[in-house]
């Protein structure tokens, strides 16, 4: 992603990834998010794009601590409320299951 600020525009520059021991979360940002940058040797041209900040364009989708909440931009949202063992998936379209084994509700 290219950051501007002011009168600076970056080159493109690499943005965080969610890359962990069981997943990896591909989330491609969106034009008009803000960022925070730093610049290990002073020079923008080299900075890191540290973190993604909620903004005015951009706001939090809940307030609630309890909450895991992933919102897409067609109103689809899975949604888990860690205190009550809840989830909730709100889907805009239509919705595939896969398995390559056995499919077990249990209720």
């Amino acid at each position: 992603m290219r950051v501007k600020s002011g009168e600076l525009l970056t080159d493109w520059l690499p943005w965080p990834a969610e890359i962990v021991r069981n997943f990896k979360h591909w989330r491609p940002l969106r034009t008009g998010i803000q960022v925070v940058l730093e610049c290990p040797s002073g020079d923008p041209a080299k900075a890191l794009i540290i973190f993604i900040l909620y903004s005015s364009q951009l706001d939090a989708l809940s307030t609630d601590q309890n909450i895991d909440l992933i919102q897409f931009n067609d109103g689809t949202e899975l949604y888990y409320d860690s205190v009550s063992h809840h989830m909730q998936i709100n889907v805009a379209g239509s919705m595939t299951i896969n398995c390559s084994d056995d499919f077990i509700v249990t209720a």
